[in-house]
């Protein structure tokens, strides 16, 4: 019996902390949003529903919205639409086949690489924009 509790309370400290990780934030999101809030980002009085009933009433929110919803179905079913159909072609055994899957996955590996190289770059100690700045501002004396 003791075996099988000792796996939950070993994961216990993480998932307290996971737990506090999302919802501290979606209680501050509740709070703020039913307060009026000063330019300091300090709770004043309760509003209740009024700042959403606001909102619903802005027509350039409403239009934002629309133009955000009818973006994501677009985007996301274009993808969908593309996508499915090159997976299940790529799925299939045909002559170059690893030919095609290098080209499709090309641009994705390409910029994690490039992106790799480029902070390697700015963080380098003796010639990275990081350095060179902080030489510059008299932060650091040398390399």
């Amino acid at each position: 019996m003791q075996s099988r509790v000792v796996p939950y309370l070993l994961t216990l400290p993480s998932l307290l902390l996971a737990a506090v990780v999302i919802f501290w934030p979606v209680w501050d999101l509740v709070q703020i949003s039913t307060h009026d809030v000063n330019r300091f980002g300090q709770l004043r009085d309760f509003s209740g529903l009024a700042n959403f009933r606001a909102l619903a009433a802005d027509p350039d929110f409403v239009a934002a919205l629309w133009r955000t919803g009818l973006w994501t179905v677009l985007v996301v079913g274009g993808a969908l639409l593309l996508s499915i159909p090159v997976a299940i072609i790529l799925n299939t055994d045909f002559y170059g086949r690893g030919l095609a899957r290098v080209i499709i996955m090309l641009p994705w590996a390409v910029s994690l690489t490039m992106t790799a190289v480029v902070w390697r770059w700015a963080l380098n100690g003796e010639s990275g924009m990081l350095n060179s700045g902080l030489m510059k501002l008299g932060l650091i004396s040398q390399n």
